[in-house]
């Protein structure tokens, strides 16, 4: 069964009547979200919001869609993400679209709470990991799958929280065009990045060249190894070292983590 994850700017055209459309969002007044639950509904499509309080909870209410609740304390998009999750998978499986998805939460759920008493150590991995990074611009590497998504969460996590510039690549992009990049300007990358590969047990065999290559142009290698069973819970798990040690970096530099005032510089507007 096919499964498409968009932007909700604008649905594909082939939702209709035989469509579900899950919409997701930490901002309960995402104007572009309500637009999309009125378009799915206008198609004929089934849809579920998945939301907290607010302008998208009404129009869910007008339209009579189905709403999962997102807690008030998890508006922030970095901290929601638990909340956005499960119950998809939870859906999933009761449509028995994802069988087994309960089994993954429950999985992930395990997996982050001993990576989470583990970072409340002194020299907990995450730590490790900021310290690594520290004054320098990650490059953040995965494979596709879970490490892609983990590798973009971390780059997007380093960006908005101590306000350093970080880049997110994933195999096999790494193989195709990213490598070409690296043919100038070698003595400036050498001083500038980091490389930082999120590995999991389901990543395809490692391309020896390619790490002989990093080592050329970059000033250092770190690595950081996912647990837990199953692709969610490894996922989550990388997820939540890349976030604590983000939150290190700001520490580290005095930054408040919280607010991104750049952002809403140049974003639109949103109406009241």
């Amino acid at each position: 069964m096919p499964l498409v994850v968009v932007p909700p700017v604008r649905l594909p055209g082939f939702v209709g009547e035989s469509t579900l459309v899950c919409v997701e969002s930490s901002d309960p007044s995402d104007p572009a979200c309500a637009d999309a639950l009125a378009e799915a509904k206008a198609r004929g499509a089934s849809a579920i919001l998945v939301a907290g309080e607010g302008r998208l909870a009404e129009v869910a209410l007008e339209l009579g869609v189905e709403r999962l609740g997102v807690p008030r304390s998890a508006r922030d998009a970095r901290a929601a993400l638990g909340h956005l999750v499960a119950p998809l998978f939870v859906l999933a499986h009761e449509l028995g679209v994802l069988p087994g998805g309960r089994e993954a939460i429950e999985a992930a759920m395990a997996a982050t709470r001993r990576r989470r008493a583990a970072l409340l150590g002194g020299d907990s991995p995450a730590l490790r990991l900021a310290r690594a990074v520290d004054g320098s611009f990650p490059l953040v590497l995965g494979a596709a799958g879970p490490g892609a998504v983990a590798a973009r969460r971390l780059a997007t996590a380093v960006r908005l929280g101590p306000k350093v510039l970080a880049l997110a690549a994933c195999s096999p992009d790494l193989e195709r065009d990213w490598v070409s990049a690296f043919g100038q300007a070698g003595d400036v990358t050498r001083q500038l990045l980091v490389a930082v590969e999120l590995l999991t047990s389901f990543d395809p065999p490692r391309d020896v060249r390619l790490a002989e290559l990093l080592d050329e142009v970059v000033a250092a290698r770190e690595r950081v190894e996912a647990q837990g069973d199953g692709r969610l819970a490894q996922l989550l798990d990388l997820v939540l070292v890349g976030d604590v040690a983000a939150l290190e970096l700001a520490a580290a530099a005095g930054v408040d983590p919280g607010p991104a005032p750049a952002v809403g510089e140049v974003a639109p507007p949103r109406p009241a």
